[in-house]
């Protein structure tokens, strides 16, 4: 066979396997996960936090799963939710959060916040709540968010939502590891040598732009053939569980210790940051569907080819409790049995975020406690 005849057939097989690639990512966007992720755009750069919200910001937003469907807009203080006064307000509660304090699966007026501000208004109390909620930060940036409020603004009562499947481990991430680009956050690459730049930034670019990546990943990782091969290639990570379930592991691995101690850390950074401004701080336990709902803990766990037997359930809770023994400021609240014994459905079915339904119990949880422990 002529070096000619080699060439062509070469091309040919590339472009097929392009066209492969183009229909297969082209199925799972429009016929399987359904349309594109929507990626939220509304991020600009911070050089405390990291990336903040941008302000004035609108959009209509719907997730990969297709399950909801809802308004996003910010307003010029680049919070959820139209323009408000906070300085004359009698009672100034402050949320801060990541995406289920923000109240992604929710219009504005259904996240846990705002119903809260509702109800006590009716009780009679004159309330501001301000969800200064970020999709995606973790403690640290909460924080950093919070003493930028509290420097600013006369505020009770600090309402952080801590949730534990992804907020321990992103205590150990570098909150400059996003750039900005065109609103959307995109991850910066990664230090290391030479092999591990070029496998993270071949996975940082198969996840950041193909759908169909992450869809078959999830799918090859029940085949343990296939799963070792992947590991291999260092295209899948070892056998050790998601993100999502590793606060649950007891014991904790080394990676989770050091998560744990972190995240210590992080809270007696709270509690001095309320000391010095004389204000009440609550955690409210934002349990992961893998916590409330049975087997889909044991089915995720099976997947990945790790042991059930070494994940709690309310692990996170326990710890978290402990960590906080003595911190006089802060209060937990620990939300697992009532999600657990919830007959409504509190989360959806494929996106991870609460409901409208998970939202009103979350209020309600955080009503009866501010309430009972008279915090405002």
């Amino acid at each position: 066979m002529d070096k000619k005849k080699i060439a062509t057939n070469l091309g040919l097989l590339l472009v097929s396997l392009v066209i492969c690639v183009i229909l297969l990512e082209v199925i799972v966007r429009i016929l399987i996960v359904g349309q594109a992720g929507f990626v939220l755009c509304a991020y600009e750069e911070d050089h405390v936090a990291g990336y903040r919200l941008q302000a004035g910001f609108e959009t209509s937003y719907v997730p990969g799963s297709r399950e909801y469907e809802h308004l996003v807009k910010t307003n010029s203080r680049g919070e959820r939710g139209d323009d408000f006064g906070i300085s004359g307000a009698e009672t100034v509660i402050l949320g801060v959060g990541d995406s289920f304090a923000f109240g992604l699966g929710v219009d504005e007026e259904e996240t846990y916040l705002r119903l809260l501000e509702k109800s006590l208004r009716e009780k009679g109390k004159s309330v501001v709540a301000v969800n200064a909620a970020v999709n995606g930060y973790s403690t640290e940036q909460e924080l950093d968010l919070m003493e930028e409020y509290l420097e600013k603004y006369d505020v009770d009562l600090v309402v952080i939502g801590f949730f534990s499947a992804n907020d321990v481990y992103g205590n150990l991430e570098n909150k400059f590891r996003y750039e900005i680009v065109e609103g959307c956050l995109q991850t910066k690459p990664v230090e290391g040598t030479r092999s591990e730049s070029i496998v993270q930034g071949m996975r940082n670019f198969l996840s950041n732009n193909f759908k169909s990546y992450g869809f078959f990943a999830e799918r090859l990782r029940a085949v343990p053939v296939l799963r070792e091969l992947l590991m291999g290639l260092g295209l899948m990570q070892g056998k050790r569980a998601p993100p999502h379930l590793q606060s649950m592991q007891n014991p904790p691995d080394d990676f989770m210790e050091t998560a744990w101690v972190a995240t210590e850390a992080e809270f007696e950074r709270a509690q001095a940051i309320a000391e010095s401004h004389n204000v009440r701080v609550v955690f409210l336990d934002i349990p992961s569907n893998f916590q409330i709902e049975d087997g889909l803990r044991e089915q995720a766990l099976g997947t990945y080819g790790v042991p059930v037997e070494e994940y709690e359930f309310d692990f996170p809770e326990k710890k978290l409790r402990e960590i906080l023994r003595g911190k006089d400021n802060i209060i937990f609240i620990d939300t697992v049995q009532d999600f657990r014994q919830s007959t409504e459905k509190t989360y959806y079915n494929k996106d991870p975020h609460w409901t409208v339904a998970g939202h009103e119990l979350a209020a309600q949880i955080l009503e009866e406690e501010i309430l009972e422990r008279k915090l405002i």
